[in-house]
Order: structure tokens, then C-alpha cells, then sequence
């Protein structure tokens, strides 16, 4: 979409019937940003997100990031996008007074410590102009960019919940002429063309979309003409396009990317209409093959439509179709896909090969605010499944299968080592999630500080660990009640009864801390049916049932 799409689609907000994920969201900028409010409030509705925006007053941000009490603290944004602008055109608070980033700086700090929210600072860039790179190269006010930029990033380095946007990077991706408007900047205190804006308003919805929970997070890979040039059943293993020449290079550096990516923890998927036969032998015997079967959670080599197998590959791995983007050359299937399957992301592979690894890369689908180990072994773990799967066909019995994994469970409570995977849970976890309750990193540990018991089930079995993939958040709503506001666990682990484990272990330890109830709510979503029978299964029975579909639920700890 354009500009001018988003911008129509920002004018339907307030009459928008549109059912989604509610976010606040503030802006804090010393420009006129209302055109980037909007262009930003158009992509969020475009992808079902309902925003709810505090954008700070024009040249009120100093006393709305100083005031505990101003409009800004009280919106308790769950998301603070910062976007200062500073440049040598146009005298400003920031050109006049040096010592005002100096200020800046401090505020921000002590905003971003009192807030349970992510805050994204944008970087300021520096001038660009020729006379700035060498005439004026002594300024003092690269001298005070610099120092602000630096002094934010070592805000980010010591706060779980600061976050930084490049802004150079920015525009250098679309050169400063073209990002700046010098008539706006005069006319109407706006220093930006508004593609430009179109730019920054996508990179704020990649923070955006992690905090929804909307993370692709798996990629499947057509073969022939996608991850090597030709077709493998008519030329061979060995004369396929791969290698150290046009356009085998080319094919080889876009699994090198793919391949970064699985070190990231973006699952790898294959969806080739291929003789399964003949891709083996890709795989076994030639020589520039960067990625390995066992780089891919799933590999489907057969002759059904490639719909049918991405149902396939979601159903196997438990993850939803909009988890997953699709690289196909054959813009049949492709388009086949997009009809069929509109959840999944299909980009544009019509492509020369040397534009397949830069078109990975500039997909901004697979954000997410913090690595965590569980990341970085999610490519192994996902290996392992496959394994587990094989043994699983083995045995005929369901339930001795379980009982054969030897799954263990590292049981425990407030730890804080584990927040920020616990903070990601919250926000990728949508099939078994009661209530899709999403939390950041100061959120949990806000919680934790109130009195809050955050639980959290580290699995193992004798293929290998699952890691932290079961979590638990029990706000005490008295000496002897409480409420489980957060119930949740990965979908790597379903059918292994581990829920149930986990369950017990909270009881018996909410039993001993002296509770004798616990209320919680299943809150039904397009995603979390999964999770619907668990409670009454668990032994919770149902107290109310509201007119959204709410179900409110209750146990006895003692019971």
C-alpha cells in the first residue's frame, strides 16, 4: 500500500467496525507529526491492529516527559516511540542550546525507568551535506548528536524494555534529499517528505507487530529455481546452479541468508513439487549445498499443490499459517497460495536470483524485540520434533508414547533470569494462551515487585530440551485468593500432557503459600482455540459466562 492508502484508511478509524488487537501506542516527536500519526494509524488497522494514540502536543515534550502526572505517563503507553529531528536548516531549541540534548537525555532516562512499557528511540541523524562532512565536520552540534546518540544506547544496553531505531540507516536507504522536505520544514515545522514517513511508520510496526504477538516465524522454501537455478529431476544433483559462478553465487548467498535467519530462530520449511529421490541427492552430493536437511523442521518432496502442504507444515510443526512466509518463483503458486491461503505472506519472487537475498532481508516479518536462547536452539529443537515424530509413527499407543519421552520439568517461580523469555512468550504464544495477555520485560517484573508469582516450566526429553515453553502469571487478589491472569505454553510442546504437570505444580505450590482459590478467564480469540477445554479438564469450574464469549473460572487450591 501507498501513502495515500494509508492515509484513507486513518480517515475510517473512528467509524472503523474493524475487530482487533487493541495497543497504546505514544509519540513523542519536536516536529509536526500528525501525517506520520496517520500514514503509522492506517498500517496498524491495515494489519488488525486497533491503536489507541497519545501523540504528545507540538514543543510539549519536555514537560510531558518530566511530569509523572502528565497525559503521557497516565496513557501508559504500551509502546513509546521517541523521534527527535535536528538539522543545521532551521534554527531549533536543539541548535541554540546545546545543553537541550543534554536535558533530553536525562529525561528520557528517567521516562524510560518508570515505564512498564517498550520505549523506541529513534538515533538523530547527522547532516549529510557536503560542507557538514568536511567544512563543518568540528561542529559542535555533530559534536551533541553524537553524544546523544551514544548516551541512548547505553540507555539501551542497561534497560530491558529501551529499544533504538537507526535512523541514519534509514535514510541512507532512501538518501537525504528524498527524506527531507525543505518547503515542509519552513511551511509547516514537517522536515520530512512523506515517503519518507512511509518508511519510519513500517519500521515503527515491526515493534509493533512483535508486541501483538503477529511474528512470522517460519519461512518455507520452494527448491528448483528457488534455492538452486534449474530443475534437479532434468539436470542432476551436480549440474543444478550453484557455486562459486553467475548465477550459482547468487542461489548460494540466498541460503547463506536463509541460513542466518535459522541461526536467528526462524523455522526453515521445504515445499518443492519434486521426486523426493532426486532432492536427496542435492543434498548428499553436491558440494556448494550451504543448508542440510537437518537445517529444516519439515520437508515436503511430493506432487501436491503447495497450498495442500503448507497446511501440511503448519499442522505438523503447530503453528498458524500466519506464521509463515512463502519464496516461490512460479508465480502460479504464488498466486495459488495468496487465494487459498490468504493468512500465509507470499512476497514477490519474480526475480533475478542475485535480488532473492536482498529481498529476504529487507522483509521486516520476523522482528522481535529480544534474542533469547530459546531463539537461537529453536532450529535444533524443531530437528528434534522431527525425531520425536518418527518415533511417535513407531508406536501405536499415544500414551505410552508420552510415557517413553522421559520428559522432565524444571519448576519455578520469579526468577528473573527467565524474563525476557517469559516477556516473548507472552507475546508470540497464540494458540494455547487463555488470554492472550501480552507483557514486556518491565511489565513481568512490575508484576513480580506487586506481589505477582510468574511460573515458568523449563522441558526436557530424552530427544533433547524443548526449553521454556510453559509459563504462568498469578496476581493475589487477597491473603487467600488469587487470579491467573497469564496461562500460556509453546506450541512445540502440545500433546505431551505437560499443562497439566504444570498446573498441578502451581497448585500445590499456591497450597502452600496458604491460597484457597484460584479465578481465572478463558478469552476466546480467532487463534487460541486450543486452549478452550483445558480449564474444565484441569478440574476449574465455570462461574460466569459473558456476552463476548468470556468464560470466568474458578478452583479450589485445596481441592
Amino acid at each position: 500500500m501507498n501513502v495515500l492508502e494509508y492515509l484513507k484508511k486513518a480517515s475510517e478509524h473512528k467509524k472503523s467496525s474493524l475487530i482487533g488487537a487493541e495497543m497504546r501506542i505514544a509519540i513523542v516527536s519536536n516536529f509536526t507529526d500528525d501525517i506520520l500519526e496517520k500514514i503509522f494509524v492506517g498500517m496498524c488497522l491495515t494489519e488488525n491492529i486497533q491503536p489507541d494514540i497519545f501523540r504528545v502536543p507540538f514543543k510539549q515534550y519536555l514537560f510531558q516527559l518530566q511530569d509523572s502526572t502528565s497525559a503521557l505517563a497516565k496513557h501508559k503507553a504500551q509502546a513509546t516511540f521517541v523521534f527527535f529531528d535536528v538539522n543545521p536548516y532551521l534554527e531549533s531549541e536543539f541548535t541554540s542550546d546545546l545543553n537541550h540534548i543534554d536535558e533530553i537525555i536525562a529525561d528520557l532516562e528517567r521516562f524510560a525507568t518508570a515505564s512498564a512499557g517498550s520505549v523506541i528511540l529513534h538515533t538523530i541523524a547527522l547532516p549529510t551535506s557536503l560542507q557538514h562532512g568536511r567544512l563543518f565536520r568540528e561542529h559542535p552540534l555533530q559534536a551533541a548528536i553524537n553524544r546523544y546518540n551514544s548516551a541512548i544506547k547505553k540507555l539501551a544496553e542497561k534497560s530491558s524494555n529501551v529499544f533504538i531505531i537507526e535512523t541514519e540507516r534509514l535514510v541512507a536507504a532512501m538518501g537525504e534529499s528524498k527524506a527531507r522536505d525543505m518547503r515542509g520544514l519552513y511551511a509547516f515545522g514537517q522536515p520530512f517528505s512523506h515517503e519518507y514517513l512511509l518508511r519510519v511508520a513500517q519500521e515503527w510496526m515491526a515493534y509493533v507487530r512483535s508486541l501483538a504477538g503477529k511474528i512470522r516465524k517460519c519461512i518455507v522454501v520452494d527448491l528448483d529455481n528457488t534455492l538452486w537455478g534449474g530443475i534437479v529431476g532434468e539436470v542432476g544433483p551436480l549440474e543444478i546452479k550453484l557455486g562459486p559462478d553467475y548465477p550459482g553465487n547468487a542461489y548460494r548467498e540466498f541460503q547463506r541468508v536463509l541460513l542466518d535467519y535459522y541461526n536467528h530462530g526462524i523455522i526453515l520449511a521445504a515445499n518443492s513439487r519434486n521426486n523426493a529421490a532426486d532432492v536427496d541427492e542435492v543434498f548428499e552430493k553436491n558440494p556448494y549445498m550451504i543448508l542440510k536437511k537437518s537445517h529444516f523442521a519439515a520437508f515436503l518432496t511430493n506432487w501436491k499443490t503447495k497450498p495442500e502442504n503448507l497446511r501440511t507444515i503448519a499442522e505438523d510443526l503447530n503453528i498458524g499459517l500466519d506464521s509463515i512466509v512463502f519464496l516461490d518463483d512460479d508465480p502460479v503458486n504464488r498466486d495459488m497460495v495468496k487465494t487459498q491461503l490468504p493468512e500465509v505472506l507470499v512476497p514477490d519472487f519474480s526475480l533475478p536470483p542475485e535480488e532473492y537475498a536482498r529481498t529476504l532481508l529487507d522483509l521486516d516479518a520476523f522482528h522481535t524485540l529480544k534474542m533469547t536462547t530459546e531463539d537461537k536452539e529453536r532450529g535444533k529443537m524443531y530437528a528434534a520434533e522431527r525425531e520425536r515424530k518418527v518415533a511417535e509413527k513407531e508406536t501405536q499407543n499415544p500414551e505410552e508414547y508420552i510415557k517413553t519421552l522421559n520428559i522432565k520439568m524444571d519448576f519455578s517461580c520469579n526468577d528473573i533470569a527467565l524474563i525476557p523469555r517469559l516477556a516473548q512468550l507472552t507475546q508470540k504464544t497464540n494458540q494455547f494462551n487463555l488470554t492472550t495477555c501480552r507483557s514486556t520485560e518491565a511489565e513481568l517484573t512490575e508484576w513480580i515487585k506487586n506481589g505477582a508469582l510468574i511460573y515458568a516450566g523449563d522441558i526436557k526429553d530424552k530427544f533433547g530440551p524443548y526449553g521454556i515453553t510453559v509459563m504462568a502469571a498469578i496476581k493475589p487478589t487477597s491473603k487467600t485468593e488469587a487470579d491467573l491472569a497469564i496461562f500460556l505454553m509453546s506450541c512445540r510442546v502440545f500433546g505431551r500432557n505437560i499443562e497439566f504437570d504444570f498446573m498441578k505444580k502451581i497448585l500445590a505450590d499456591l497450597k502452600e503459600r496458604g491460597f484457597k482459590k484460584l479465578t481465572t478467564h478463558f478469552i476466546p480469540t480467532a487463534k487460541n482455540a486450543p486452549s478452550k477445554e483445558f480449564l474444565k479438564t484441569a478440574g476449574f469450574k465455570e462461574v460466569e459466562r459473558k456476552n463476548s464469549g468470556e468464560v470466568v473460572c474458578e478452583i479450589n487450591v485445596k481441592s
